[in-house]
């Protein structure tokens, strides 16, 4: 299966960023199988996602158009077309995140930003796939310990490198 991946940022997200948030992406849809795709899409050979990278202004008025809550958040998902057609191709969907937010988490986490911008963009296209942690306590451990797996094996690859 193909994924095709569409990345709007600033340009203060260089190279090293985008390489980090498409690994992200790649590797949270790369642990899922083929059966996980089949059996929630149907056949498909490719995967098209988006993800922009946005101030606090432009996040906090998405916040509120789509989730009528008045605060800028870190990531939001915005789940496209899951319809096969003709080529056997989806839109999954759009992933947003914001930078200041980012940068701010990683700060208080002690953390990279890249490894922050890696956690919201696993964490955004989890959601996509139909992961909910607001659902209730069963499918927030659910989410967060798959979301803590793909995070692992991305550090081991980057150890790798």
């Amino acid at each position: 299966m193909k994924f095709h991946l569409a990345l709007s940022a600033p340009p203060s997200i260089t190279p090293f960023y985008k390489s980090r948030l498409r690994g992200a992406v790649r590797a949270t849809l790369h642990h899922f199988s083929d059966a996980f795709f089949l059996k929630k899409y149907g056949k498909i050979k490719t995967i098209s996602i988006s993800v922009a990278v946005i101030g606090n202004s432009q996040m906090k008025s998405l916040n509120l158009k789509y989730r009528k809550k008045a605060a800028t958040t870190d990531v939001l998902s915005f789940p496209g077309s899951h319809l096969t057609n003709a080529f056997a191709a989806i839109e999954l969907g759009d992933v947003v995140i914001c930078l200041p937010k980012a940068r701010q988490q990683a700060m208080d986490y002690g953390e990279p930003l890249s490894r922050e911008l890696e956690r919201l963009a696993v964490h955004g296209v989890l959601h996509l796939l139909g992961f909910d942690h607001e659902k209730n306590k069963r499918e927030e451990k659910k989410m967060f310990l798959l979301q803590d797996r793909i995070l692992r094996k991305l550090s081991k690859n980057h150890l790798k490198t």
